[in-house]
């Protein structure tokens, strides 16, 4: 599993979650680093990305934001997956200088 802990999260200036930054992107593209949360939400798969070291899935929040989602931990969010939908209780982590989110449980 990702290392969940206490760290930013990195958010472009539409609010989708990015899986990578650097510190161009938050110097001059309005990318935010937010203190890791954890939020209950619906998700609906959207594809696969693949970026330079890590493959993860793109999901799309009930508000059209989206996160993505490491393959790890989209194998056990498919155990509650249904026609490429999943709800729950989601939290960020982190694999090296990649982000994701995770389902957690259910939602409180």
């Amino acid at each position: 599993m990702g290392k969940t802990g206490d760290y930013c999260i990195p958010f472009d200036r539409d609010g989708d979650q990015l899986h990578w930054v650097d510190e161009w992107e938050v110097k001059h593209n309005g990318a935010k680093m937010v203190p890791n949360f954890e939020f209950n939400e619906t998700l609906t798969f959207d594809g696969f990305c693949r970026g330079r070291s890590a493959a993860y899935a793109r999901f799309l929040k009930s508000d059209g934001r989206e996160v993505t989602m490491f393959l790890v931990e989209l194998e056990e969010a498919i155990k509650h997956m249904t026609n490429g939908v999943v709800s729950g209780r989601f939290t960020f982590c982190k694999r090296g200088m990649n982000y994701g989110c995770k389902r957690i449980g259910d939602a409180q």
